[in-house]
């Protein structure tokens, strides 16, 4: 069953993100991680949030350890990270290729 996470970053800004996916190796557009179904990210008052939706919470599980260790190593994660999930009833995919 898929699998909805919120993951809310205070502190983050747009271009520490854009930094974060470069050091991932993931590029603007696309395509995202293995078992992930969606990604997207926005600017809230305090911080940014990303929305993603995987094929199961152990599928993120999975690869947010892997990402989140290259991050770390190379840039930090500003602030505390807050990881929230939720049931998806339907989704609805993007490309699958990189525009």
């Amino acid at each position: 069953m898929p699998v909805g996470v919120r993951i809310d970053l205070p502190g983050a800004t747009l271009e520490w993100y854009d930094e974060a996916i470069a050091t991932t190796g993931y590029l603007p557009g696309g395509p995202i991680a293995s078992r992930a179904l969606s990604h997207w990210v926005t600017k809230t008052d305090d911080g940014i949030c990303i929305i993603e939706v995987w094929e199961s919470k152990e599928a993120f599980k999975n690869s947010a350890h892997q990402k989140s260790d290259g991050i770390v190593k190379e840039i930090g994660i500003p602030g505390r990270v807050s990881i929230a999930f939720f049931d998806v009833h339907n989704y609805l995919p993007g490309r699958s290729t990189r525009i």
